[in-house]
């Protein structure tokens, strides 16, 4: 939940945890949500969060995103980095 300026210091570090443990999948959404903090965008049943930017001035160069996708009983089914 950390915010340096326009990015987040600790969440490319979090990465392999969220990836190597399965407890996450077993949260409600809204647990999610409360352990990761809120994300940076909601759309339909995927929560986005930015992990990293590269920036040239004010335009984004490049963008990693985790990306939690919530099934219909509100449980997270699959986990995925988008680059």
């Amino acid at each position: 939940m950390t915010k340096k300026g326009k990015g987040y210091p600790h969440r490319d570090k979090m990465l392999p945890a969220i990836f190597a443990n399965d407890t996450i999948r077993q949260l409600e959404k809204d647990e999610v949500i409360d352990l990761l903090g809120p994300p940076d965008r909601i759309d339909s049943l995927y929560l986005f969060y930015l992990v990293a930017q590269k920036r040239a001035g004010f335009l984004p160069i490049q963008t990693k995103t985790l990306v939690i996708k919530i099934s219909d009983d509100e449980k997270p089914n699959k986990i995925m980095i988008h680059e």
